[in-house]
């Protein structure tokens, strides 16, 4: 019975002293500020990495105030890492040996990146329907200098040169216009060749 009891005392200190251990955390507070204005940087993401065991890490964000708080499960050499979206990322070693530790306000640098030259380019309008009339924006189409009607026309969806005739969604074009004036009246095929 005794030698029951002994041994019951005995786990119940071991356990005891296993939680104990575990339950002991240490925690990592700082602050970060946008270095050049001052200001707080909240939502900033921040990394605290084992120096020797790159998979025991632990993460968290910055509050309103910029300020950030972490805690892991034993002391040691950390990588601590802050990244913002439009800020350098800041690395830095950290050593955890005491239950609280303090790494003070980090200033992060704003990355300012120069665009090349910028060219702003619009979609032209190729084609436009009013009514029973496609209209078609000739400018939409890249031809050579010197082509002819023809040759535009061959390049427009839908229509086709067939035997000398213009064909438009499979029914033959009967008169061509330019800015909405007609030309050479009733045969578009004259008109496409001049």
């Amino acid at each position: 019975m005794k030698s029951i009891l002994f041994f019951s005392l005995i786990l119940f200190v071991f356990v005891k002293s296993a939680t104990a251990q575990q339950s002991q955390l240490y925690t990592v507070n700082g602050s970060v500020i946008d270095a050049e204005e001052g200001s707080a940087l909240p939502g900033l993401t921040v990394i605290l990495q084992h120096a020797a065991d790159t998979t025991d890490m632990v993460a968290g964000t910055s509050n309103t105030l910029g300020s950030f708080s972490l805690k892991v499960q034993q002391a040691g050499s950390y990588f601590l890492r802050l990244s913002f979206v439009g800020y350098e990322t800041h690395t830095q070693q950290v050593l955890v040996d005491s239950t609280t530790n303090f790494v003070g306000t980090i200033g992060l640098k704003q990355t300012v990146k120069g665009l090349g030259e910028v060219v702003v380019e619009e979609v032209q309008e190729r084609f436009r329907i009013n009514g029973d009339t496609t209209i078609f924006n000739a400018d939409a189409y890249k031809v050579n200098p010197d082509a002819s009607a023809e040759d535009l026309v061959t390049k427009l969806p839908g229509v086709v040169m067939q035997d000398g005739q213009v064909e438009a969604q499979g029914e033959q074009v009967q008169r061509v216009t330019v800015d909405g004036r007609e030309f050479f009246g009733d045969d578009p095929t004259v008109a496409l060749r001049n």
